[in-house]
């Protein structure tokens, strides 16, 4: 009986705390859809510098990747319930990708088609800034003015 009873409040409690999803894989720097089994309003995400999340409509979510890594997002309903429970992993695509080894040195390049610097964590530390500064100073120069 008191088996019963327990079996009874965990189902309870799992329930109320939303639908727990399988892990969400999103690329960095690209755009993954979710579909929610419910309808919500509100979103929120355990590491914004990991991955972004935003609402499209009241079902549709937006999440990208940021830099590699594990978040968890949450989806409430209007009432303020959880609908929606998951983590988040975040990886590097490896579509496209070409890593050049110099001895204990790394590069990492985007072929697609061409190939162009992408800077990577773990690529040597002299390689990665000087074109991460590139990449800035191209960002700045592209950025419209006043």
């Amino acid at each position: 009986m008191i088996r019963h009873f327990a079996l009874a409040i965990l189902t309870l409690v799992l329930c109320s705390a939303g639908a727990l999803a399988a892990p969400i894989e999103a690329p960095i720097y690209k755009t993954t859809l979710l579909r929610l089994p419910e309808p919500a309003t509100t979103l929120a995400v355990g590491n914004t510098s990991i991955a972004s999340i935003a609402l499209h409509d009241d079902q549709t979510v937006l999440i990208t990747g940021h830099l590699a890594g594990t978040t968890n997002m949450l989806a409430l309903n209007e009432a303020g319930q959880v609908v929606y429970v998951a983590d988040i992993h975040v990886a590097a695509s490896d579509e496209n990708a070409l890593r050049v080894f110099r001895n204990t040195r790394r590069e990492s390049y985007n072929c697609a088609p061409d190939c162009v610097a992408n800077p990577e964590p773990g690529d040597d530390k002299d390689w990665f800034d000087d074109m991460n500064d590139e990449i800035n100073k191209e960002r700045v120069s592209l950025t419209p003015r006043n």
